[in-house]
């Protein structure tokens, strides 16, 4: 058989053939797979390892399809992502240190949802075949939509009565504004009122003023009820500002509505 630089022809032909096969090391299974928020670079890791007949991690080229749904059934990510053997590495994982690839999602390519928890599907094609969908846990780390808080035209005026003296006091809330607290096991909302009192009965005052508050959601149920009870050391012409409204347990991405009314014993 002639031979060329040493190599025989027909070996020659046999590696034009297979091309970038030889070499290529057969995949059994898929092993260690993760996910995480990487709050540093703000983007995500979905970690998962391949292993040949013998359990050893490998490394290939492969395409991931990968879709995230919450905890409350939205779709906040799908797309598919390439791998490259440079993108494996060893990492320490609960199974101890592993070969394992790293797709990284950037923080902005998911959408925004209404819970933190969901569940990341993906599903593995590398040279050698496809691997069934697997699955992990996304905890706590999903974007999610803030909340929005409508209130009446301001300012509106307060009154506060009782069945033996009348009108007892009067005042006016100037401004609403509110804050969300997005953790996830307990998302709550904080809602403060400003404003003035413009009239105290000083004869017969009974020591403080009180907003009556009801707050319902975008489909009009009532989330919780409740009165604001201002300083006692208030006096007609003080301004005031009271914070001491927490609603826990709210919906991300929901709208919500405070009504405010005048109390009366």
């Amino acid at each position: 058989m002639r031979k060329i630089g040493g190599i025989s022809v027909l070996l020659a032909v046999l590696l034009a053939l297979t091309g970038c096969a030889i070499g290529t090391p057969k995949i059994k299974s898929m092993n260690g797979w993760s996910f995480q928020h990487n709050s540093g670079t703000d983007d995500y890791s979905l970690f998962f390892g391949l292993c040949d007949k013998n359990g050893k991690y490998v490394s290939a080229d492969a395409e991931v399809a990968i879709r995230i749904v919450n905890s409350r059934d939205e779709l906040v990510y799908s797309d598919t992502k390439s791998v490259t053997k440079q993108d494996f590495a060893t990492y320490s994982t609960v199974l101890g240190n592993c070969y394992l690839a790293n797709v990284r999602i950037a923080g902005d390519e998911l959408e925004a949802g209404s819970s933190a928890d969901g569940t990341v599907y993906f599903t593995v094609t590398c040279p050698t075949g496809q691997f069934d969908e697997a699955q992990c846990e996304a905890h706590d780390c999903l974007p999610i939509k803030d909340i929005q808080l409508e209130y009446p035209v301001l300012p509106l005026e307060i009154q506060n009565s009782t069945s033996y003296f009348g009108l007892q006091s009067k005042v006016s809330i100037t401004d609403v504004s509110f804050s969300f607290d997005k953790s996830a096991y307990s998302p709550s909302l904080k809602i403060a009122i400003s404003g003035e009192v413009l009239y105290e009965d000083t004869t017969y005052r009974s020591g403080y003023s009180i907003i009556d508050y009801k707050l319902l959601d975008s489909e009009g149920y009532v989330v919780k009820t409740g009165s604001i009870y201002l300083d006692s050391a208030l006096s007609a012409g003080d301004k005031f500002r009271d914070d001491s409204v927490t609603v826990y347990d709210v919906i991300p991405g929901e709208t919500y509505t405070i009504q405010f009314s005048d109390y009366a014993m």
